[in-house]
């Protein structure tokens, strides 16, 4: 007598994730996206020169902050766009429900957050090589900060890796929002332009909350909250969502 074994929940979550690591075509993209930045960090992220005896110096700096803010807007847009339709079809080769495709989704999205955070923070190195190779042609001295220790290198590795998971819950916040409100697509963007260009005074309030801890515990525990608030949220609505609509 043959007897049908129902697969775990944890089973068909793994095979799920599994399968998106391998089929969602992310990874162009972030390479696009980030090798773009770097050009555009060529500009220099503060400058300023002096003239003196008919001798002209310019002093740039470069940093990967332009390669993290772009990477921050690509892991918004992706995590917005897995709540998509598209994407919910992919699941339809497993047996699934709304909280193996959730659950699966999320931990696609902290795999790949954490990816793109790491590569954010390595492309320091190729800009420090572009920016020899631009200036090559050119009388120029370059002076790397050589002060930075392994701990605060691997800080900075993990805050990026914290504040991408941020923004990564916001965006599969918001896509799942926007499945069960379809009508939100287009108030939510009308809504924040509005915001910014009033400059309303909490957005700054909840930007120095965040991002302006100086204490790293806190700004360890204020960033995993509210990922994990997010994440649940996102989990509760998709409940609330049929698999396949």
């Amino acid at each position: 007598m043959m007897y049908l074994s129902k697969p775990s929940v944890s089973e068909i979550v793994k095979k799920q994730y599994l399968y998106k690591l391998k089929s969602v075509n992310v990874y162009t993209p972030l390479v696009l996206v980030q090798l773009m930045a770097v050009l555009f960090s060529l500009i220099g992220t503060s400058s300023s020169g002096s003239y003196s005896g008919g001798v002209g110096i310019m002093r740039a700096h470069y940093s990967v902050d332009v390669v993290i803010g772009f990477t921050l807007v690509w892991a918004f847009i992706i995590s917005f766009t897995m709540a998509t339709k598209v994407y919910r079809e992919d699941d339809f080769t497993f047996v699934t429900n709304r909280l193996t495709y959730s659950l699966s989704n999320i931990l696609f999205l902290v795999s790949i957050t954490i990816f793109a955070a790491i590569t954010s923070i390595l492309s320091g190195h190729l800009l420090n090589v572009v920016v020899s190779i631009y200036h090559s042609n050119k009388p120029s001295i370059f002076y790397h900060d050589l002060d930075i220790t392994l701990k605060m290198y691997l800080t900075g590795i993990v805050v990026t890796i914290l504040i991408m998971l941020f923004v990564s819950s916001i965006g599969y916040f918001v896509g799942v929002l926007t499945q069960l409100l379809p009508t939100l697509k287009f108030v939510l963007p009308v809504v924040f332009i509005g915001m910014f260009m009033m400059q309303l005074s909490f957005i700054p309030t909840i930007f120095e909350f965040y991002f302006q801890e100086k204490i790293f515990s806190l700004f360890l525990l204020k960033q995993l909250v509210t990922v994990f608030l997010l994440f649940s949220a996102t989990v509760y609505l998709s409940k609330r969502m049929e698999v396949r609509q």
